[in-house]
C-alpha cells in the first residue's frame, strides 16, 4: 500500500482564513496562494464531510474561473479528499502562481476534534480547535500534511461577548451589530495541524518581561490557579531560548485552560492548549502532585515551539522527532527549573524522568505488539495508534542515551546546528544524526549507524553478566515479556560504575573511557558494547552497569554483586541507580527470568526517602497482588509486603493542613501513595474531610459507598482541576452492588448520564482495577463494547 496523500502537484504559500462563528455551525471563506509544481487542470485538497461547499473559485493568469469538485473514488482518500477541476479544464502552467478561493459552511461542531465547542462549569460555550493530526480538514479547506507550511492570517467574527484568541496576537478588533471582528497577525511558516483559535468568556493573567510575553487563559473563577504554570512557562521559555540558541519566534505564548479536552495538550503555536488538569494549579485544593504533571507538560508543549513547529517532522513516520525530543527537553527544563527556581520544581526531576519516561518506554517496547519508533505510516488513519509510549517514552530515553554518550557540550551543538539549519522547514531522522555528526570531533562510529539499530528496529536489549575471575562476560539479547524472540545485537552505550577499584588497574578495551568519579576508590568506565559477547577487565570488586540510568538497557547481575550493592553500597549509590535496581529486579521477576527474593527489596527501601523508589517497589508489589487476586494466599502475601513498608509511616503520619503545608513534592506524594496503599488494603481510613489536600482522594474512597451520591453530586459540579476527577476514580472503587448499577446498566448507555466524555478513561481505569467488581466491569465492556466506541467516537479517550 502507498503512502495515501495529496498528489503533490499544488503547494500552499499562504491561507488567508475569514470565520464567521455561529452556536450551532460556522462559515468560513478561505483564500490560498498556491504555486502549481507541473501543468495541472485539477488538483487534491483535503475538505471533510462535514464541511458544505458552496463555492470554489481558482483566480489565475488575472482572471477568475468557477471550478467543479468530487470526493476521490479511492477507497482510502473517499471521506476527505477533495478532487477540484478548473472549468472547462482550464490549465494553469508550471510554476504558475494562483489563488485556489472556497467558501463553505459546516453542518455543526466536532467532537473534541477540529474545530469543536463544550460547555463550561457555567454553562457558557468554549469554542476550541485541536487539528492534530488530521483534522484541519474538518476546520478549513487545505492541504493538510505536515511538509505542506504556509503561513496564515485569519479573521474571526464572533459575539460580542466572546473573546477570541489565535496563533498570533489580535492586531485590530472591530466591533458592529452585537459581533466583533478579531484580526490576527500572520503567523510564521508553519504546518496545518498547529493552527489554533479559541473562542469564549475568558479572562488572562500574564507575565511580561525580558521580551516574552507569556499569558495563561481561564474562566473568571478558575483565573487564580493560573499562577504557577504562568511562572514555569515564563522560566521555561527563557531557558529554551539559551538551550537552543534561537529567540522565540511568536509575539506571544497563550496557554488556554479548555473544559473538554481529549488529551494533555496541544502545541498550537502561540496558542497552547489544555486539559484544566494539566495547566491550573489551587494551592489550596489541589494535590500537590498535580505540580509535576503541570510543569512536565508546560515544558512539554513549549519545547514543542521549537522541535515541532519551527522544525517539523516531514511526514508522521518521524513523530518521534516532535514528541521524544519534547519530551526529553521537557525535563532538561524541569532539571534545570529545579536547580534556579526550587519552589517551582523540588522533586529529583531525575528520577522522575526515569521513573515515568525510561520505565514507561521499556514497559511498552518489551512487550510482543511494540513497534520501532519511527514507524512506517502510510495511512493518516494509523497516525493516532503511534502517539505512544514508543514515540514519547522510549524516544526520549534514546536520545538521553546518545546526549550521555556524546556529552552535554557536543550533544547541544549538534541540536542548535539542526534547528538552525531547518527552521521554518521540514527534516528527518537522518537530518538529525547528520549534524550531530558534525558536531563531533570524533567519529569513530557514525551517528546513524549507532543510533538505527534504536529507532529503526522494535524491541532493547537486556545485558547479563558473569564474573570470571579478574574479567567480566557482559552478553545481551533481547528483553521480552511473554514470548521469545532472537534478535541481532544491540549497540549499546553503557557506563560502568566501579567500586572498591584498584588504582593501579588497567583496562586494554580499545573503546573504553575511564574517568575517576571520585577519590574514594570509584571510577565511572564506559564502552561501547555492540557484540553478542564481550570480556572487559574488572575495575573494582562492586560494580554497577548503566550507571546514571543513561541506557535503554535492563541488566541481570550475578546474585552476589546485587546484594552487595544493596547492602553495601546503597547510601553510595546515585538514587536513579537505586530506581534502576530496584525496577529491573521487579522486571526480571515479572518476565520470569530467574528466581528472586523479595524480602531483600523490601528490607531495604523501609527507609528511603526518594519517592520514585518506594513508588516502584509499592506499585510492582500492587501488580502482583492483584495479578493473583484469585489466590488468596499468593494475594496477601504482596499485601503484606507492602503492608510492611508502609506501616512505620501510616503510625506517625499526621494527615492536616497545617502538618503539610511546608512538605515538598517528593515527601507528600510519598505520604499519599502510602495512605493509598493502607485505603486499599484495609488498614488504614481517611474519615474526616479536614485533611490536607493531597488526601481527599482517600476521603472519597474510603467513604466511597457511604457517600456515594454525594460524591456523585461533588463529580457533577466541582470545577476543582484534579479534585473532580479523584472523586469520579473514587466512585470506581465501590464495594456495594447497588451502586454499581448507578454506574453500568445495560438497559442504558453506560456514563452517560454524568460522566464527561473526555473523563471516561479515569473512570474505565478505576472500575477496572477494582477488586470486587473488575471482573463483572470486564465482561460489561465486552457485551457493550460497540456502545462504548460509538458513544466515546474519535477523541483518543477509548483506554478501557
Amino acid at each position: 500500500m502507498s503512502r495515501v496523500n495529496l498528489s503533490g502537484t499544488v503547494v500552499p504559500s499562504n491561507y488567508d482564513l475569514f470565520l464567521t462563528i455561529n452556536n450551532d455551525f460556522f462559515t468560513g471563506v478561505v483564500k490560498i496562494l498556491c504555486t502549481a509544481i507541473k501543468k495541472i487542470t485539477s488538483f487534491e485538497i483535503n475538505i471533510a464531510k462535514n464541511l458544505e461547499i458552496e463555492e470554489i473559485k481558482v483566480k489565475a493568469s488575472n482572471s477568475t474561473y468557477n471550478c467543479n469538485f468530487k470526493y476521490s473514488e479511492e477507497k482510502e482518500k473517499s471521506e476527505d479528499f477533495v478532487i477540484i477541476t478548473v472549468e472547462d479544464k482550464k490549465e494553469i502552467n508550471s510554476n504558475e502562481k494562483f489563488t485556489l478561493e472556497i467558501k463553505y459552511k459546516s453542518n455543526g461542531y466536532g467532537n473534541l476534534d477540529g474545530f469543536y465547542k463544550k460547555a463550561d462549569a457555567n454553562g457558557n460555550f468554549l469554542f476550541s480547535t485541536q487539528f492534530e493530526p488530521t483534522d484541519a480538514r474538518k476546520a478549513f479547506p487545505c492541504f493538510d500534511q505536515p511538509d505542506l507550511k504556509a503561513t496564515f492570517n485569519v479573521k474571526i467574527n464572533c459575539e460580542s461577548e466572546y473573546m477570541a484568541l489565535g496563533n498570533g496576537e489580535a492586531k485590530n478588533i472591530t466591533e458592529e451589530n452585537g459581533r466583533k471582528t478579531y484580526t490576527f497577525e500572520e503567523t510564521p511558516k508553519m504546518s496545518t495541524y498547529i493552527v489554533a483559535w479559541v473562542v469564549g468568556q475568558l479572562k488572562a493573567r500574564e507575565l511580561k518581561k525580558e521580551g516574552i510575553v507569556v499569558r495563561v487563559f481561564a474562566t473568571e473563577e478558575e483565573l487564580d490557579w493560573a499562577e504557577y504554570s504562568l511562572e514555569v512557562a515564563y522560566n521555561c521559555l527563557k531557558y529554551f531560548e539559551k538551550y537552543f540558541g534561537i529567540k522565540y519566534p511568536l509575539s506571544k505564548a497563550d496557554l488556554v485552560s479548555i473544559p473538554s479536552f481529549a488529551s494533555g495538550a496541544m502545541e498550537n503555536w502561540g496558542l497552547i492548549t489544555f486539559r484544566k488538569t494539566s495547566l491550573l494549579f489551587s494551592k489550596d485544593d489541589s494535590f500537590i502532585r498535580s505540580k509535576k504533571i503541570i510543569a512536565n507538560t508546560v515544558c512539554h508543549e513549549l519545547a514543542h515551539m521549537w522541535f515541532g513547529n519551527l522544525v517539523t517532522m516531514r511526514w508522521w513516520n518521524d513523530l518521534w522527532l516532535n514528541e521524544g525530543f519534547a519530551t526529553w527537553a521537557a525535563s532538561k527544563a524541569l532539571y534545570k527549573l529545579s536547580k534556579d527556581h526550587p519552589h517551582l520544581v523540588d522533586w529529583n526531576e531525575v528520577t522522575n524522568f526515569a521513573s515515568s519516561d525510561i520505565e514507561g518506554g521499556m514497559t511498552a517496547d518489551c512487550l510482543e505488539n511494540t513497534h520501532k519508533i519511527a514507524v512506517e505510516v502510510k495511512n493518516p488513519g494509523e497516525i493516532d495508534q503511534i502517539f505512544d509510549a514508543i514515540s514519547y517514552d522510549k524516544g526520549s530515553s534514546v536520545i538521553k542515551m546518545l546526549e550521555n554518550w556524546m556529552g552535554e557540550v557536543t550533544f547541544q551543538k549538534g541540536i542548535q546546528s539542526y534547528l538552525k539549519k531547518y527552521e521554518h522547514n521540514n527534516a528527518e531522522t537522518a537530518d538529525l544524526w547528520e549534524e550531530l555528526d558534525k558536531a563531533r570531533d570524533n567519529n569513530e562510529i557514525k551517528i546513524k549507524d549507532l543510533m538505527d539499530s534504536w529507532v529503526s528496529r522494535d524491541g532493547f536489549p537486556m545485558v547479563s553478566v558473569i564474573e570470571n575471575k579478574d574479567e567480566l562476560i557482559l552478553t545481551q539479547k533481547r528483553f521480552t515479556k511473554g514470548y521469545e524472540k532472537l534478535d541481532a545485537p544491540w549497540p549499546i552505550p553503557l557506563s560502568i560504575k566501579w567500586y572498591n577499584t584498584n588504582t593501579n588497574g588497567t583496562n586494554d578495551n580499545s573503546n573504553n573511557n575511564v574517568s575517576n568519579s571520585s577519590s574514594n576508590g570509584e571510577k565511572i568506565e564506559k564502552i561501547l558494547f555492540d557484540k553478542t559477547e564481550m570480556t572487559i577487565p574488572k575495575l573494582g570488586d562492586i560494580y554497577k552497569l548503566n550507571h546514571g540510568m543513561c541506557s535503554f538497557v535492563r541488566v541481570e547481575y550475578p546474585k552476589e554483586n546485587f546484594e552487595k550493592l544493596l547492602k553495601e553500597k546503597y547510601n553510595a549509590l546515585d538514587k536513579v541507580d537505586v530506581l534502576n535496581l530496584v525496577a529491573d529486579f521487579f522486571e526480571f521477576s515479572l518476565a520470569l527470568k530467574g528466581s528472586f527474593d523479595y524480602t531483600q527489596i523490601i528490607s531495604v527501601v523501609e527507609k528511603e526517602t526518594n519517592y520514585e523508589v518506594i513508588e516502584t517497589v509499592l506499585m510492582n508489589l500492587n501488580f502482583l497482588k492483584n495479578a493473583f487476586y484469585d489466590d488468596a494466599n499468593i494475594s496477601n502475601y504482596f499485601k503484606d509486603m507492602q503492608n510492611k513498608i508502609i506501616e512505620k509511616r501510616l503510625k506517625n503520619i499526621n494527615l492536616s493542613k497545617e502538618a503539610n503545608k511546608e512538605k515538598t513534592v517528593n515527601d507528600l506524594c510519598i505520604d499519599s501513595l502510602a495512605v493509598t496503599i493502607g485505603v486499599q488494603n484495609g488498614i488504614f481510613k481517611v474519615e474526616s474531610k479536614d485533611v490536607h489536600q493531597e488526601f481527599r482522594k482517600n476521603y472519597f474512597v474510603s467513604l466511597v459507598d457511604k457517600n456515594f451520591d454525594k460524591t456523585v453530586e461533588f463529580y457533577k459540579t466541582s470545577i476543582l482541576p484534579g479534585v473532580t476527577e479523584a472523586a469520579l476514580m473514587a466512585l470506581g472503587k465501590t464495594k456495594e452492588s447497588l451502586n454499581l448499577k448507578k454506574l453500568i446498566n445495560k438497559n442504558e448507555m453506560p456514563f452517560t448520564e454524568f460522566v464527561k466524555k473526555h473523563d471516561i478513561h479515569y473512570f474505565a481505569y478505576s472500575l477496572g482495577t477494582n477488586e470486587t467488581f473488575r471482573d463483572t466491569f470486564a465482561e460489561f465492556v465486552m457485551d457493550n463494547f460497540n456502545e462504548f466506541e460509538k458513544f466515546i467516537g474519535d477523541t483518543g479517550c477509548l483506554e478501557v
